[in-house]
């Protein structure tokens, strides 16, 4: 609560849409005191005083000419805004963190989502499962979930392939190897064949 010097009073507007000449409630001071605002009195500046003056206030949002005196046409002027206007989700980016960042249409952008990602203490315990999926055993020990480039975990990237994860010299040296036997059977077999067809021709 704050009490204003002159006590209270109406202010009185002339047809122009004015304030009345020396109307006394035009000026008057406000005074706030500590005990106003919840402060022990021993508080400085007690009480705090400050001056309000109407003298230029009309009942006309134009106001009124600097030259003529007369009422303004009447406007609404929006002075500032500290919001966003209704907004749409148009689309979304992935960010290396794992966050799922909204883009909406009032030019708005927020995290609508976040991706997680799981670390172990042994990766070379994992079990293949097929399908390039791993599963944790007692050897690679639980999941440890969090947040991607956090506590060692990778990062996460967004509209991309994965390249090829194998080595392709060591899989060239596989394919060589597999060919060798596959060449080394193929003979055996025909050596067999060959000798039995002798044994064949010695019967007759």
């Amino acid at each position: 609560m704050v009490s204003v010097a002159q006590g209270a009073q109406p202010l009185t507007f002339q047809g122009n849409g004015s304030l009345a000449a020396n109307d006394p409630a035009a000026i008057g001071t406000v005074s706030i005191t500590a005990a106003d605002l919840g402060l022990p009195p021993s508080q400085p500046a007690d009480p705090f005083e400050f001056t309000l003056d109407f003298t230029e206030l009309t009942h006309l949002s134009g106001g009124l000419d600097s030259v003529t005196g007369e009422p303004l046409p009447s406007e609404v002027t929006l002075l500032n805004q500290d919001g966003y206007p209704r907004g749409e989700l148009e689309s979304f980016a992935l960010g290396g963190n794992g966050q799922i960042i909204g883009v909406f249409s009032n030019g708005l952008n927020r995290v609508i989502a976040q991706i997680a990602l799981g670390s172990f203490a042994n990766v070379g315990g994992l079990i293949r499962v097929g399908d390039n999926l791993f599963s944790a055993t007692p050897a690679s020990g639980p999941a440890i979930i969090g947040a991607p480039e956090t506590g060692g975990r990778g990062t996460v990237s967004g509209g991309v392939l994965e390249n090829s994860n194998v080595d392709l010299g060591t899989e060239f040296s596989n394919l060589i190897i597999a060919q060798r036997g596959f060449q080394a059977n193929a003979r055996t077999i025909t050596a067999a064949d060959t000798v039995l067809q002798e044994a064949v021709n010695l019967v007759r």
